[in-house]
């Protein structure tokens, strides 16, 4: 279904109701979502809309009951294109990663989608393909409208493409977990702050943050909060590019014991997966969730980006990879952890896949592409 500016007179109130949801969650965002612009683009009353679904969080979860299966399954399909700028996909794709901390849809995604997952793709290494074409997918669409460099991730696709069949290791990857992100040096008030609204919107989402609730986690009085915060969604944006660092640096590191080499690559993306890092990972998506809809983040956003993007560049440039990918694969580090976070907390089992494998094979399929020419494509 594709979601039209206006809602045709002849379908029925519910259908109505869903088609101006999607359009409202595109236009707003999830979190902004309020019952009065759905009823009037629908043209309907809201005791039509409470008797349909009872609050917002049941016209969402019955969104992705309707149509999340299939935006899902074709995710998973590298030969398909990936559709980003129509609502219909953005409002599935805000749906899914705020289901962790809404239990109506969290509860309507797990109880089908993990199980449809391991029925369509049994064999591990097609199992593989599509969730790393998910997970790429997933980072890329959400980060897209405030970092268009996420749009060098989609040439991860005919690569995944090509490796079908080809994928020999078949073996999960064992690593240990990663240190949680602590205060780092300097004053520890500011870090405080900075891991107290990691705190609050990885919980809650980014318009749940106020100087109250904060003070709230801190331990102390707004009194105290106010004089040291200029704004809100500026800490946002320093605690986003200070949990990036802290999380960079510390996998940097564990890639850098493995001599930067391909299993040191595919720990940096099971590592960044660890229980420890669940806070930051949740965090991530909200603030890429909220960034298109806030000023200050779709600023700061990219900045903390770039950065990151400059960071992971110097181990990437000892992989045996052509210069003109580097900056490619800097991209692919952010979109595929994102986008195995946003599986993981969707009750999706993500760590054994065949991680080793999958990028064996790719550099192969890399390799034939330099030698042919065609590696860029």
């Amino acid at each position: 279904m594709e979601a039209d500016a206006r809602v045709a007179p002849s379908m029925s109130s519910r259908s109505k109701l869903l088609s101006a949801t999607i359009n409202c969650v595109s236009r707003y965002g999830v979190d902004q979502l309020a019952v009065s612009p759905i009823v009037q683009e629908a043209g309907v009353s809201r005791p039509t809309f409470y008797s349909h679904f009872g609050d917002i969080a049941g016209v969402l979860a019955e969104i992705w009951v309707e149509h999340g299966e299939a935006w899902a399954l074709s995710m998973c399909d590298p030969s398909r294109s990936v559709q980003h700028g129509n609502a219909h996909s953005r409002a599935l794709l805000e749906i899914f990663l705020v289901a962790h901390r809404k239990p109506e849809i969290l509860e309507t995604v797990t109880a089908r989608l993990p199980s449809l997952i391991d029925n369509r793709f049994p064999d591990v290494a097609d199992q593989t393909i599509a969730l790393w074409t998910f997970a790429n997918r997933l980072g890329m669409c959400a980060t897209l409208d405030v970092w268009h460099s996420a749009e060098r991730a989609i040439i991860l696709d005919s690569y995944l493409e090509s490796v079908r069949g080809k994928i020999s290791n078949l073996l999960p990857l064992e690593t240990e977990e990663l240190a949680a992100i602590l205060k780092g040096p300097g004053r520890q008030m500011e870090s405080e702050l900075l891991l107290g609204a990691l705190t609050v919107v990885q919980n809650s989402g980014v318009h749940a943050l106020t100087v109250s609730r904060l003070a709230r986690v801190l331990g102390v009085t707004s009194a105290y909060v106010y004089p040291r915060i200029t704004d809100i969604e500026q800490l946002v944006v320093q605690a986003f590019d200070y949990a990036l660092t802290q999380a960079t640096t510390s996998n940097v590191a564990r890639w850098q014991k493995r001599k930067l080499g391909i299993e040191g690559f595919a720990e940096y993306i099971v590592g960044g997966l660890s229980n420890s890092r669940t806070n930051w990972r949740r965090f991530r998506g909200e603030v890429l969730l909220a960034a298109p809809h806030i000023p200050e983040l779709r600023e700061g956003v990219p900045v903390a980006l770039d950065a990151f993007s400059e960071r992971i560049m110097k181990p990437i440039s000892v992989l045996p990879v052509p210069k003109e990918l580097k900056r490619d694969l800097a991209v692919l580090v952010h979109t595929i952890l994102f986008g195995f976070s946003a599986l993981q907390a969707a009750g999706i089992a993500v760590t054994n896949l065949a991680h080793v494998g999958i990028i064996q094979a790719m550099l192969r399929e890399l390799g034939r592409r330099v030698l042919r020419g065609s590696a860029i494509t």
